[in-house]
């Protein structure tokens, strides 16, 4: 028994002892001042700037507190990277969308080329490109005449322009004003076209206020193509002199009128779809058969239709000299 209270007693002081010393840490942890929240964190090393702390120090005699600020700079510097942008693309991923428009435009025919044998390919070849700068061919005025005289005052004028054997084919004439100048469309009295490869000749005359006549005769003049527009179509005249070597074994077109024949082409694209025909007019039916056979071929060729699509005929003369008609049927 007395051995149970002996140990029940030392149990006791020493809890108490224990007790007494964890009061002793709590008051000097009370009494001990404490950092603010404002100072500097020793973990990450960055002081907090702008904040102010106050030490909470005590003395018991006096009951001053005195005040203490931290200032600081923030030396931490915040760097940013841009990622690396990279775009991946493959120009050919495009290309088929565009090859399948151009198969389908390639795979359909246009109304005005439905007669045309071959493809577009050929059509952009260059022999198919017109050429506007060409003026070889002679269209609307043949001839503009500028008649002048002395100063004389005048009461009547003459303009007659004759053909090689020296007959009338067309006249002008006036009274009293004189124009400053005469235009000529090529076309006779009676409507006639004038004749290519033929000289034509020019008579000017005129009276004047005491009625003495003057006369001034012009120079001949001829042309080699004409485009005219007839009751049966257009009518496109061009001299075979011009075109072909007439003492040449081989039947060629001449290397200098091939741009001549270059801009009939083109005056005939203006009428694409519409019949075609070549009329040959020659003394020889064998000579006017092969060229008209060349000249089948280039337009063909420069054209893009068929040969069998231009009609061809010959015709023999005698007194005239050759030429060719190209007739397009507009009418």
């Amino acid at each position: 028994m007395r051995r149970l209270l002996l140990i029940v007693s030392l149990i006791f002081w020493s809890c108490l002892s224990h007790a007494e010393d964890k009061v002793g840490i709590l008051e000097e942890r009370i009494n001990t001042p404490q950092a603010d929240q404002g100072s500097v964190n020793n973990t990450t090393g960055i002081p907090v700037a702008g904040i102010d702390t106050v030490n909470n120090t005590s003395s018991q005699e006096d009951s001053e507190s005195e005040a203490v600020t931290i200032t600081g700079e923030d030396k931490l510097k915040l760097t940013t990277k841009k990622p690396s942008l990279e775009i991946k693309e493959n120009m050919n991923d495009a290309v088929p969308s565009y090859t399948i428009t151009e198969e389908r435009l390639f795979s359909v025919s246009p109304p005005t080329f439905s007669i045309w044998s071959q493809d577009y390919s050929a059509v952009m070849d260059s022999k198919q490109v017109a050429c506007p700068y060409l003026k070889k061919l002679i269209r609307d005025t043949v001839v503009t005449f500028y008649p002048q005289t002395k100063g004389e005052v005048i009461t009547s004028w003459n303009l007659v322009i004759t053909d090689d054997k020296g007959r009338e084919f067309k006249r002008f004439n006036g009274t009293s004003v004189l124009p400053n100048n005469i235009t000529w469309d090529g076309r006779s009295d009676k409507n006639k076209a004038i004749d290519v490869d033929t000289a034509y000749t020019y008579i000017f005359s005129y009276i004047d206020v005491v009625g003495t006549p003057h006369t001034i005769m012009g120079n001949p003049f001829s042309i080699d193509a004409l485009v005219h527009q007839e009751k049966d179509g257009l009518v496109i005249t061009l001299s075979s002199r011009i075109l072909f070597d007439q003492s040449a074994d081989d039947v060629q077109i001449k290397p200098e009128a091939l741009s001549l024949m270059q801009e009939v082409i083109d005056e005939i694209k203006n009428y694409y779809g519409l019949p075609i025909e070549i009329e040959a007019y020659e003394d020889s039916v064998a000579m006017a058969k092969a060229q008209t056979e060349v000249l089948n071929n280039l337009l063909a060729e420069r054209l893009f239709v068929r040969n069998e699509q231009i009609k061809t005929t010959t015709h023999r003369i005698k007194k005239q000299k050759p030429y060719f008609n190209v007739v397009v049927n507009n009418r």
